[in-house]
């Protein structure tokens, strides 16, 4: 299947998926702080990103450590003045500590809420939870848990923040992130109530849990879901369990990720009981051989699509599936199978999106070579399975302005143009730069 490369346009009409001229001239927008996570779009169709940025130490400390950070821009990538004076927005979701934002959830009156990480113990490297919410200008909304900040301490099974590959920050040389895989943790709200899921661990165990937790308007954990607000999954045969991606509909509440290595599902009633009558005991395999479901969507007619990878029988790719509410193949999307996009070896999707007219929009990465870096994929598909032709070319649109792109988020504007973040380096040896672009829907 021939692709295309993403690049700028001059002088002519650019059609879907190319670089959007309107937006920051039709260039690659560098964002100020040290990582940039995730985005949404809000009112007037503006931009919010989340991730984090220096944190100037005392005098007499050398290097610095991290605050989460928000910055926000109009559809044309302008800075927008009507938040903080054109400035990114910077905090600690617990004073003193350092914190980064990986999740972004703009409501429609405009209030920012951001999920993250907080380090609260340096020697032991733990971490919880921590969320901020601010109003449409910027300033914290003190509604909200403490002064607009609440951080969620887990007082049952001894249980930790389990994100992978975590490092550590350090008051001398360069920043470092206390970045999980940004698939471990999520975040959801619906029916005034916030709900978030990562990975969990036990002391002295290898074994990745789930951690569900629910949250009342106001910041508070709601007592009336599972165990004072939180519930732990786990697979009855004790293998690694991390289902941390959620979905939230009026009657069920439903988790992605993978049983033990292969893409699963799980379903869970509003007070977060495990729905048992959903698979086996509360969980599905979505298909065989190893993978993992990084994104989800709603789609359809209440359809559930999950967006990773698959190895099967046959070569591995990018993976999209989809299933209806009560886990049955959804024949209405590829006949009931799973789509699989072997695009290049360990090719994965990592984001996915639905627009406006109901199309699939997906964003994936290629795998790393040191030759020739990495570069990203975007797909956009029919509810049906098939690809968009009027897409790219063949519905593919494929991106490589820099040795290397990866971590890539995407959300979907009112007239259906992707917003993208995702971090680049320029060459083996150089820093990474955190980058926002836009493309034609």
């Amino acid at each position: 299947m021939t692709t295309m490369t993403i690049d700028a346009n001059h002088g002519t009409t650019p059609r879907a998926g190319e670089l959007d001229p309107e937006f920051n001239g039709g260039n690659l927008l560098e964002l100020r702080g040290v990582s940039a996570n995730n985005v949404a779009i809000g009112p007037n169709n503006n931009i919010y990103i989340a991730g984090a940025t220096k944190k100037i130490l005392e005098e007499g400390d050398s290097g610095f450590d991290l605050d989460y950070c928000i910055s926000v821009f109009t559809p044309d990538g302008t800075p927008g003045s009507f938040y903080n004076n054109s400035n990114i927005i910077q905090g600690a979701y617990a004073s003193n500590f350092p914190s980064e934002a990986f999740r972004i959830f703009v409501s429609p009156d405009g209030k920012i809420l951001t999920l993250g990480a907080v380090l609260i113990d340096r020697d032991s490297n733990k971490m919880q939870f921590g969320l901020s919410r601010h109003l449409p200008n910027g300033e914290l909304d003190s509604s909200f848990g403490h002064k607009g900040h609440s951080v969620l301490s887990f007082k049952f099974d001894q249980l930790q923040l389990g994100l992978a590959n975590r490092i550590t920050t350090s008051k001398d040389g360069a920043p470092s992130y206390l970045k999980p895989t940004l698939d471990e943790i999520s975040l959801c709200v619906h029916d005034s109530r916030i709900y978030i899921a990562g990975r969990a661990i036990r002391p002295n165990s290898a074994l990745g849990l789930t951690l569900l937790m629910c949250l009342d308007e106001s910041g508070n954990l709601a007592m009336d879901f599972g165990n004072g607000g939180a519930v732990v999954i786990e697979s009855p045969a004790k293998i690694e369990t991390v289902l941390a991606k959620l979905l939230v509909t009026n009657e069920r509440l439903y988790l992605a990720g993978s049983l033990d290595g292969v893409p699963a599902w799980a379903r869970l009633h509003l007070d977060g009981r495990l729905d048992t009558s959903f698979g086996s005991g509360g969980f599905l395999l979505g298909s065989v051989g190893p993978g993992v479901i990084y994104a989800t969507a709603i789609h359809g007619n209440s359809k559930l699509l999950g967006a990773g990878y698959n190895v099967p029988d046959g070569p591995p790719g990018g993976m999209l599936t989809s299933i209806d509410k009560d886990g049955a193949k959804d024949t209405d999307f590829n006949n009931g199978e799973p789509i699989l996009q072997p695009i290049e070896p360990d090719f994965r999707w990592r984001d996915c999106a639905i627009d406006q007219r109901g199309h699939i929009v997906a964003c994936g990465e290629t795998v790393h070579i040191l030759d020739t870096g990495t570069k990203l994929v975007f797909g956009r598909y029919l509810p049906n399975g098939t690809l968009d032709l009027s897409f790219g070319n063949g519905g593919l649109s494929h991106f490589h302005k820099k040795w290397l792109l990866t971590n890539p988020a995407i959300a979907i504007q009112p007239d259906n143009a992707i917003v993208v973040v995702a971090i680049s380096f320029a060459d083996l040896n150089s820093p990474p730069v955190h980058i926002v672009f836009r493309l034609k829907g």
